[in-house]
């Protein structure tokens, strides 16, 4: 290491080390910045200077103003992304088509069924069973139906769960004993089930034996697709 001291006030040790650095001046400085104690000020370098670069840095020293170093940081262009506005609606894929099957009147001890045909393809998304004097055990299941043996019968083993059942989407499900009206509303979303014109939307009501004629009708969500 090889050391050069100078007197010189005022002093920016960043300035002049940037100026020492962009000098000719090829011996690498020893401290990322130099020293200063009052007036006195250390310059430190890894090895000796050569006579020319000796005197480089004495002229270096002696223009020195002393003036600080102003950094400007780097212009950083920003690009605003400007996010597709949102939906307020779904997208008009779909048209609703809500329809109903009922009233029944389903007796004590049996199992009452109530179909729906669909006369076009329709999309379902579920329904809201009304019903009224539903009994403690009662139980509802409900289930696609080809009541008219549309599916050929080779495919039926490989189309149906078991035909003329082609698909139950309720096995078993119970409701709430009541004395008056109440409802039960069943959503499958997201399930939408595709369901081809021709089929029955079959829902079966089985009551107890406990006396007393219970009454049910089902409201379906349906969707055409446009």
């Amino acid at each position: 290491m090889s050391t050069y001291i100078y007197t010189k006030t005022p002093v920016s040790l960043e300035r002049l080390a940037l100026e020492i650095s962009l000098s000719s001046i090829t011996v690498g400085q020893d401290t990322a910045l130099t020293s200063l104690f009052g007036s006195q000020l250390t310059i430190g370098f890894k090895a000796d200077l050569s006579e020319g670069e000796v005197t480089t840095l004495n002229d270096l020293v002696s223009a020195h103003t002393g003036a600080p170093l102003i950094i400007t940081p780097p212009v950083q262009p920003v690009t605003l992304a400007v996010s597709p506005e949102p939906q307020p609606f779904a997208l008009p894929t779909h048209r609703t088509k809500h329809n109903a099957a009922g009233w029944a009147t389903c007796p004590a001890g049996e199992a009452t069924v109530l179909d729906y045909q669909l006369t076009a393809e329709r999309y379902v998304s579920g329904g809201q069973l009304i019903y009224k004097n539903i009994k403690e055990g009662d139980y509802l299941s409900a289930e696609v139906y080809d009541k008219d043996n549309l599916i050929p019968a080779p495919y039926r083993a490989a189309s149906a769960e078991a035909h003329p059942c082609v698909a139950k989407y309720i096995i078993k499900k119970f409701i709430k004993p009541n004395d008056g009206y109440d409802t039960l509303t069943i959503e499958t979303f997201p399930l939408n089930a595709k369901i081809p014109a021709g089929f029955y939307l079959r829902m079966t009501l089985i009551t107890t034996a406990e006396a007393g004629d219970r009454r049910i009708a089902i409201n379906y969500h349906l969707t055409k697709k446009l």
